[in-house]
Order: structure tokens, then sequence, then C-alpha cells
């Protein structure tokens, strides 16, 4: 099933300075329950937006000279969902601000996302070069967004050779605030390179904006591992405390692979004892003091409640996140390790050599982060805001047709970040029968 255009919606607006709302309507819009919606938030000015609980961030950037400030968000749609969300804007330098929501068919529920670029700066240039990507999967939809704080009179957006213009908003109406999307289907997985943007503009080239390059994924075999749920926590926000609950995600049952990811706050603080019946992914730097982070797996016997508990030697805040993966076969725990500087985060090549349908889950605890190219549903929990020990967990998965993974890096601020990968061989590349003696058999990778 190809990956095809719906229909978008834009709410937008003009901001002396401090917050504001913007509610995009797309009651409208023919959609129908699986079709994917993109959210691309643009403003002028230095503001943040949040979206409403169940929209996921993709990615954002805020860029400085000039000002241009952008966070796009996804979902997939389902019955009974709000046609009219609100994204609401925190205070900040006077803006003009659009917020656009483009829907799409046929995008593959577990992994919507084949690739995407970081977010780009245009500035003051007629023809805008979209960002390469490198799609893994054959029948990838190509976008390439763009959004301009046009400074002077706006009449035109072409699309670079061989794309369809499919979303336009320009003109003197979003003046300051116009957004693009061009659209192509490339028939081979590789790596797409798209041509130039061309635009109109009176009296000349004075265009600042922003741009991203997306693939939608196709929908694609069954055979894949799943993400069938995840659950989050933050704990000693207000007061630390050094018994920490992390909740479970709901459904679980036996068979089902749960896996957890936990940083705690600043030093002096470890991680005493983890929740009981997990197995710990070893950190490669365990005579580091204060190893702040802690991942740890385990499959379901159907004894489980909603909560497992962590311990830290010291009182301290926490951020966790839990999945539960089913349609499973196997799984590579690899060591959770550190960086200690730098602005990237870059997870090793690795290699579980399984054969067919493969999920990888990345993640790193510390500092914001965006996640690699190509993962999808990243989840930032945050915890210890006023307490001075500030900790953001952030996890993303992936799923690919390949045996080896070289994750791209997360981009972060700051040191001392913790990262760890996991790979999940699909049940589809599984043997008629189960091994016996022990149940499914899961390799420790060391």
């Amino acid at each position: 099933m190809a990956v095809t255009f719906v229909g978008s919606v834009i709410a937008h607006g003009v901001e002396a300075g401090g917050g504001g709302s913007y509610t995009p309507d797309f009651s409208g819009v023919s959609w129908q329950d699986d079709d994917f919606a993109i959210a691309t938030y643009f403003e002028s000015g230095t503001g943040s937006v949040t979206a409403p609980a169940d929209w996921y961030q993709l990615w954002n950037v805020l860029f400085t000279s000039p000002t241009r400030n952008t966070t796009n968000f996804y979902k997939f749609l389902a019955t009974g969902e709000d046609e009219t969300p609100t994204f609401t804007r925190s205070a900040g330098l006077a803006a003009s601000i659009s917020v656009v929501i483009s829907i799409w068919r046929g995008v593959d529920t577990q992994n919507p996302f084949d690739a995407y670029s970081q977010i780009g700066a245009v500035t003051n240039d007629a023809t805008p070069t979209p960002l390469p990507v490198t799609t893994l999967v054959d029948g990838c939809l190509i976008l390439t967004w763009m959004a301009l704080d046009i400074q002077t009179s706006f009449t035109s957006a072409g699309a670079p050779s061989g794309y369809t213009l499919t979303v336009d908003y320009s003109g003197a109406t979003y003046d300051d605030r116009q957004q693009f999307i061009a659209s192509r289907t490339q028939s081979t997985a590789g790596t797409e390179t798209p041509g130039d943007w061309t635009h109109t503009a009176t009296p000349g080239n004075t265009e600042d904006g922003v741009q991203q390059t997306f693939a939608l994924r196709p929908v694609q075999s069954a055979n894949y591992p799943v993400l069938a749920g995840q659950a989050g926590t933050i704990t000693g926000v207000g007061v630390m405390t050094a018994t920490h609950s992390i909740n479970l995600p709901a459904g679980i049952t036996s068979g089902d692979l749960i896996y957890i990811v936990a940083g705690v706050g600043a030093a002096p603080v470890d991680v005493s004892a983890g929740p009981a019946g997990f197995t710990r992914v070893d950190p490669t730097n365990t005579s580091v003091a204060n190893f702040r982070a802690w991942a740890g797996w385990k499959v379901a016997d159907g004894t489980e409640g909603s909560t497992v508990t962590l311990t830290t030697n010291n009182p301290s805040t926490l951020a966790a996140r839990a999945f539960r993966i089913t349609n499973w076969f196997e799984a590579t725990f690899y060591p959770m390790y550190e960086e200690t500087a730098g602005s990237s985060f870059d997870p090793p090549l690795i290699e579980p050599d399984y054969p067919d349908e493969n999920m990888y889950i990345s993640s790193v605890v510390r500092d914001e982060a965006q996640p690699p190219s190509g993962y999808n549903w990243m989840i930032r929990t945050h915890g210890g805001l006023g307490t001075g020990q500030p900790v953001r967990t952030q996890v993303a998965t992936k799923q690919s047709p390949f045996d080896t993974e070289n994750p791209l890096a997360w981009f972060t601020i700051g040191a001392n970040a913790h990262a760890a990968v996991l790979a999940v061989r699909g049940a589809g590349s599984a043997p008629p029968t189960p091994p016996t003696g022990g149940g499914w058999g899961i390799p420790i990778h060391t």
C-alpha cells in the first residue's frame, strides 16, 4: 500500500510577546483510523510550544541569528480523535506563528518515519536545497518541508524537480509564517537528495526559515517485534527519595519482554538495587562512582503488578521509561556506557546477526536530546526540576530489515550522558518449534 496525502489545515497568528494557543481544526478532512498526522510548528520568535499529551515530539530547534524556532510532532489518528488539538506557546519575543497539520495514509504504524534529516536553517536563500535522507525500505514517500519567515512580499513556492507541491500555505495571508511540503515516492531504498526549492519574493531574497526532510515508511510485514506498551515515571520531585516506584505498562502477559531505562539525579547518587527479578544491563565502566543510569530486562511470567521498585544509595530524583515488547523471538542487550563530553552522543555499531525483521531501541540519559534518524516514538521523561538534580531519560525505537545497526548520534547538551542499545529479533524469523528446556533464549552481548 502506497503512502498518500489525505489533507492539511493551518492555524496561525501574530503575537506582540507572551504566550498564546493555536488550534488547527481538521474536522473537515476525510481522515480514517490509522491515518498519520504530522504537526509542524514554526515561529519567528523565541517561545517554545507544548502539544497535547498524545502527540509525540520528533525534533525541535531554536536558531538565534536570525531568530527562528520550530518543533515537529506526530501521531496516528483513531476513533474519538480530538480534531481540534491545541498547541500552546510559552512566553517569548514578538513573533509570527503557524501550526500546520498534514495527514497521510498507508504509513507503517510501528515505524512511521523510515528516516529524517536534522532541521536545517534557511537564510537569505532564494533556492534552498533540502537535506538528504537515506531510507531502509522501498516505497517510502519522501517529504521535504520548509517554513519561511518572509520579510518581504512573497508570492509563490516551487517544489524541487520531480516533487509535487502537496501542502502550500503561501502568500500575504501567511506573511512571516508560511509553510510548504513537497512529496515524491521513492521506488527503491537508498539516499534521496531532493533538488532545490524555488520561490518568488519582492524585492529580493530576504527569506529566513527552517527545513527538514522526512521519509514516511509504507506498511510493512507483521513479523517485526511490536512495541505494545510503555509507561513513564518521575519520582523525587519536591522531596527526593531513595525508594523509587517505577510504573510498568498495562496489559503485560506471560512471555512479554519488559525493558526499563532509568536515570537518577546528580552525584553523589548511584543505583544500589534494581527491580526484583530484572537482570541489569551491565555498564561498561562499573568502576566509575555514581554511574547514574540503570537499564534492565525481564521476560514476564504473568505475576507482574503495576509497579517495580528501584533504590538509590542516597535520596535523588528519577526519570524512567518501561517498555512492553511482544511478537519477539530473542534479544541482545548491549552494555550501557558513558560519554563524558561533547554535544552529540553516538551509540556504537551493533551486530546481533539476526536474519530478518528486527527492532532496535536506543536510549540516552542526562540532558535533553534529539533522536537519531529513523528512530520513532521518542519519549522524554524529565524529573527533578527545581531540586538541583534534574535528569532526563529519552528512548526511541527503530525497525530494520538489516542485521547490523549503527545508530546515528543523539544530539544532546552537556556531558556525563549514559546510553544503552537493545536489539530484538522478530518472532517471524523464529523456527517453527520454540527451543526446549528453558523457553525462548535471550543471548546477552558482552
